[in-house]
């Protein structure tokens, strides 16, 4: 930590982190932007601090904020990469270090700022004075951050899929995102589409199609969401702006395969199935859906658990501060979003069905059935089940899918969509 000056200017360093930050987030971390704006912001740092006095106080304080921010960063991107089981991309982990220098620098600032304002105050009132503003600050934007900006893994597809007729494609979504994807054809005139969660890609969610088009005559397609994989972006909506991710895969599918987009089932993996919800309906090439381990809104069932280990008084307090911070950095009105609204409206429609674990920890079962509006979409309960190892807990999940996914591709017109047997619980 630098050490503060009577007389510190805050301003420049205030602008330093800013000027980092904010077009980090808007213009979702492009590259040789950032890249302009930190140099510059830099060289005014050093120039015109108030707290450093020579060159080499310049250097030396620059250079400790860089590697306090790279040491996070890597921190961050290991841990995740080891987490699913990639390696770390470099040009990610330095993108994430400016990040996490402007954020320091950011800090300093507070720090120099608190300093002056509380020198002549007793010490046990200075510490008690940073405590409470540590309290104030700290949980909901850390909380906001790490909810809504991803940490990108390099991965290599299984080797079954590279074996296959698989297309690598890239879709352009309306707000100028790109999309990478995957579409292996199998000459079929139906195509199921994996839509995978916060925080994965198409890779994790490979052993699932594999275990769905093995079993019905389907071609398959996976795809990262923004923000995830090989796609661009940086900042992720829970599955608002990844609806035109998903829309803008379905467009690439029918523009490029319209005879494999004829009947198309789309599969979804908690935000993957709040981003494919809305849409469904928007296409009649779409005959079923499959919403496993998701939510209905994420007030209640994802940030009201996510904090529930908080004190009573701070935990609602993070709540009210944390997700209109993470709304900002999404640019998205996450506490209004409610994919399951729209559940009775697709059940009148085409195949829905509803699955979920009975010990998920981050969208616990309780809050969801608590939150259930839909009348015609029972939630099937995968007993000793959690977030993601639902078709691991029930050998014949898959099978019980790829029944339906015939059934919606080969229906028998006099009979009208059922859904299945909700499971009851111990």
């Amino acid at each position: 930590m630098l050490q503060p000056n009577p007389n510190p200017r805050f301003l420049p360093r205030a602008l330093f982190a800013t000027t980092l930050i904010v077009p980090i987030v808007i213009t979702n971390w492009h590259q040789t932007f950032a890249i302009l704006l930190f140099l510059a912001a830099a060289a005014a740092r050093a120039a015109f601090t108030g707290a450093i006095t020579t060159p080499k106080k310049a250097i030396t304080s620059l250079s400790t904020t860089i590697i306090l921010g790279l040491l996070i960063a890597f921190a961050l991107h290991y841990s995740a990469a080891k987490a699913l089981d990639d390696s770390i991309r470099i040009p990610q982990l330095l993108f994430s270090a400016l990040f996490f220098a402007g954020a320091v620098a950011l800090l300093e600032a507070a720090e120099l700022l608190l300093t002056s304002l509380t020198r002549d105050h007793p010490p046990i009132r200075r510490a008690i004075i940073r405590l409470i503003l540590v309290l104030i600050i700290l949980p909901p934007t850390l909380i906001a951050v790490l909810q809504t900006t991803r940490v990108k893994s390099a991965y290599q597809l299984p080797k079954w899929i590279r074996n296959e007729d698989t297309t690598t494609f890239h879709a352009k979504t309306s707000d100028h995102q790109t999309i990478r994807g995957y579409f292996i054809n199998r000459n079929k005139n139906a195509t199921i589409i994996i839509a995978h969660g916060l925080g994965a890609h198409s890779r994790n969610f490979a052993p699932r199609l594999a275990d769905l088009i093995n079993q019905t005559p389907t071609n398959g397609l996976l795809f990262d969401f923004r923000a995830h994989g090989y796609s661009t972006g940086h900042t992720s909506s829970f599955g608002i702006h990844e609806q035109k991710d998903a829309g803008a895969v379905i467009d690439w599918l029918i523009d490029n395969h319209p005879d494999a987009a004829k009947n198309i089932i789309l599969v979804g993996f908690s935000m993957g199935a709040a981003a494919i919800t809305p849409i469904a309906y928007q296409y009649p090439q779409v005959k079923a859906i499959f919403l496993i381990s998701t939510y209905n809104n994420i007030t209640n069932d994802v940030a009201k658990p996510l904090i529930s280990h908080l004190p009573n008084g701070l935990n609602q307090y993070v709540l009210h501060t944390a997700l209109p911070l993470a709304s900002a950095f999404a640019q998205a009105d996450l506490a209004n979003f409610n994919p399951g609204y729209h559940h009775d409206k697709l059940a009148d429609q085409i195949i829905i069905e509803r699955y979920h674990g009975s010990n998920d920890k981050l969208i616990p079962l309780l809050g969801v059935q608590q939150s259930q509006t839909s009348q015609k979409v029972p939630i099937n309960i995968i007993q000793n089940a959690g977030h993601v190892d639902l078709f691991d807990k029930d050998a014949t999940l898959a099978s019980k899918i790829a029944r339906s996914i015939r059934l919606a591709i080969t229906p028998d017109k006099n009979t009208k969509p059922t859904q299945p047997q909700i499971s009851a619980p111990d």
